[in-house]
């Protein structure tokens, strides 16, 4: 755990209002709150297996004090949170650290005309 704090170190700058959450052998750390205001969108995880932090790109919005939840498959539904703008965000997407792969489920809710349930129906699928 050491060894994971100091990599920590160097890779993470102090911020506030990330996402913290284990997700099978990973430890993810998302978006976030820069000192200077500077809303973030890096996802960086810890292999709990090797104890060894990667960087692992971006996601499609900066956030902030989102919610995150854990599946069992290993997937992360990311909901809500604020993105610099006044408004707080109603949008969510799905991540599977395993891929290292966002799903916007707002795109494929936009192509689905008619689908009233289309947010339940994404859930659904990735449970």
């Amino acid at each position: 755990v050491a060894n994971a704090s100091k990599n920590l170190a160097k890779t993470q700058n102090p911020k506030k209002s990330d996402q913290a959450l284990s997700s099978g052998i990973y430890l993810m750390i998302h978006g976030g709150k820069m000192i200077d205001g500077t809303i973030l969108k890096d996802v960086t995880l810890l292999d709990l297996s090797i104890m060894q932090w990667h960087n692992h790109g971006t996601s499609p919005s900066s956030l902030c004090g989102h919610s995150s939840i854990s599946l069992d498959s290993g997937d992360v539904i990311i909901y809500g949170g604020w993105g610099g703008n006044l408004d707080i965000s109603d949008s969510f997407s799905v991540y599977s650290p395993k891929s290292n792969r966002f799903i916007d489920c707002e795109q494929v809710i936009k192509k689905c005309s008619g689908c009233r349930n289309a947010k339940a129906e994404i859930f659904l699928l990735h449970v």
